[in-house]
């Protein structure tokens, strides 16, 4: 069983970036039978080394997209700490730079 088209699309997407060539494409089935015939056809058992290899592929695609979602999210939200850092940096030190020209201020009028 093959993933989905937006999967498919997206694994593409990542292998492309990274360098790595896809499979060539693979030609259409040319299945005499027709589709009720196919369809009633037994699926292979779930114990045989390939539908297990099958799934093992699958599994290690969703797990790889899964990595690479949450390291995504991770990097956003350690960016957007750094600017809420920044931010509340600067608001202090305007603050107390505001402070500290109100006090010269003051103790210039106090001279007065």
């Amino acid at each position: 069983m093959a993933g989905s088209k937006s999967q498919s699309a997206l694994w593409n997407a990542i292998t492309a970036g990274m360098g790595i060539k896809g499979k060539p494409p693979k030609p259409p089935l040319n299945d005499p039978r027709s589709p009720e015939e196919i369809l009633a056809d037994e699926l292979p058992a779930a114990d045989v080394p390939e539908a297990t290899e099958k799934t093992a592929i699958r599994s290690r695609g969703r797990l790889i997209i899964i990595i690479i979602i949450i390291i995504v999210v991770v990097v956003v939200v350690v960016v957007v700490v750094v600017v809420v850092v920044v931010v509340v940096i600067i608001i202090i030190i305007m603050s107390l730079l505001s402070i500290g020209i109100v006090v010269s201020f003051l103790c210039h009028l106090s001279k007065e």
